[in-house]
């Protein structure tokens, strides 16, 4: 079976697939072949039409330090991705351009402490003005390589279906309304601020803040602090 016929196989069986669950398996035992051990999807900057899609399934310890670090505004691979250039974002090559101990060479090099050391992160202009990444961690194909092409049409793939689930999702989820006071307190904590933090910050007790967190858990159906972090973006609820 040559490439091509591997890839629209691949992309047939993406389309088949009934839920995000269904598809994490599916590319877990299906994306080995070029060199993937964990892939993520999500929308990084676009209008307000829709939720943006946040679908990174086994990158939760990941994504705690991440927003308990604050390293979103100092992302080395997001800035690269803001250039709306197309062409796929190699992690070797970006971690060259990085100055030894800043910010963005932190995140990096702490992200390896996490299982996330080799990988590449394919753009994808998308719906209503969103611009999405799919990000493939592993030993990866080489650049200009076949493989690395057929990537990159799968990605498409991938992100369309999750599109598709996104807007079941979308139809059927239960609408949150947030107080002023619980969207500062979510926004304070995408920040990384600790509920005392938050509680100086807003002239307010730790405990008001909390409760107002668990307010806000509660209404999500979440348990943890990043989960409510990661909802609040899911559902553009985090103030400007």
């Amino acid at each position: 079976m040559n490439l091509a016929t591997s890839v629209l196989d691949i992309a047939s069986e993406i389309e088949r697939t009934k839920n995000k669950a269904d598809l994490a398996r599916f590319l877990e035992k299906t994306l080995s072949q070029f060199g993937v051990e964990r892939l993520g999807v999500i929308e990084l900057v676009g209008s307000k039409n829709r939720l943006p899609i946040n679908w990174t399934p086994g990158f939760e310890d990941w994504n705690s330090h991440y927003f308990g670090k604050n390293y979103r505004f100092h992302d080395p691979i997001v800035r690269s991705l803001l250039d709306y250039g197309t062409t796929p974002k190699f992690w070797s090559d970006i971690e060259q351009t990085l100055k030894s101990g800043s910010q963005a060479w932190r995140v990096m090099n702490e992200g390896r402490e996490f299982g996330f050391g080799m990988g590449v992160t394919f753009p994808i202009p998308g719906s209503d003005g969103y611009l999405a990444a799919i990000t493939a961690i592993g030993p990866v194909v080489a650049k200009e390589s076949d493989d690395c092409k057929a990537l990159d049409v799968i990605s498409t793939y991938i992100y369309r279906q999750l599109l598709a689930f996104e807007k079941t999702e979308l139809s059927e989820d239960k609408v949150v309304q947030l107080t002023r006071r619980e969207k500062e307190c979510v926004h304070w904590l995408a920040e990384g601020k600790t509920y005392w933090d938050i509680g100086e910050i807003l002239s307010v007790s730790q405990n008001t803040v909390r409760r107002h967190c668990e307010n806000v858990k509660e209404k999500y159906g979440v348990s943890s602090r990043t989960q409510t972090v990661v909802e609040a973006i899911r559902r553009g609820d985090l103030l400007p």
